[in-house]
């Protein structure tokens, strides 16, 4: 899965509509809108594929869009259809859709130089693996980060895994040494 794992800029192409693709740091909301609005994307539009029964396409060359494939089988799975009372099969249709949690994601990173400790605001669900992959990625012990979420109701959603953007508030306070609020365009 190495190879699919995600960049924290885009480099070669673009995956998804919203992959971040450049960052801008400034010291006022109003400084970094008038810099993001200098940088230009210059990327063709691809055709989405919308079937998941359609054939999968290359998501960079001489890599398939189909990651990964799993099958598994539970016992004489033959057997258990040939001596069912009934098999029903049926074709289903589902629209495309992602999750849409009611609470915003957002984070907020500071370095304690004192301490010599990392913390990451608003990272939730497994902050345990999070704080982990932090550490290793910026070559730190798991002491030295500390993750800290609020209350955001259930562990379901698009809140509790990290985002390139997580990485990049943490690389930014650590170089920049002050506290990093992302804010998205």
């Amino acid at each position: 899965m190495r190879p699919y794992l995600q960049p924290l800029l885009a480099q070669r192409g673009l995956r998804y509509v919203g992959e971040p693709v450049a960052v801008v740091f400034a010291s006022d909301a109003d400084l970094a809108e008038d810099a993001a609005d200098l940088v230009v994307i210059d990327a063709d539009k691809l055709a989405p594929v919308l079937a998941a029964d359609a054939p999968p396409g290359n998501f960079t060359p001489g890599q398939s869009a189909e990651a990964l494939v799993l099958r598994a089988c539970y016992g004489e799975v033959t057997a258990a259809f040939a001596s069912a009372h009934a098999v029903v099969t049926l074709d289903l249709t589902i629209d495309r859709h992602t999750a849409v949690p009611i609470e915003t994601r957002g984070a907020l990173a500071r370095y304690d130089p004192s301490r010599d400790v990392l913390e990451l605001y608003g990272a939730t669900k497994v902050p345990h693996r999070n704080r982990g992959a932090l550490a290793r990625m910026f070559g730190r012990s798991a002491a030295a980060v500390v993750l800290k979420g609020g209350n955001t109701g259930g562990r379901f959603g698009v809140r509790g895994e990290l985002y390139p953007e997580d990485f990049l508030v943490c690389l930014a306070v650590l170089r920049l040494g002050r506290p990093v609020r992302p804010s998205f365009t």
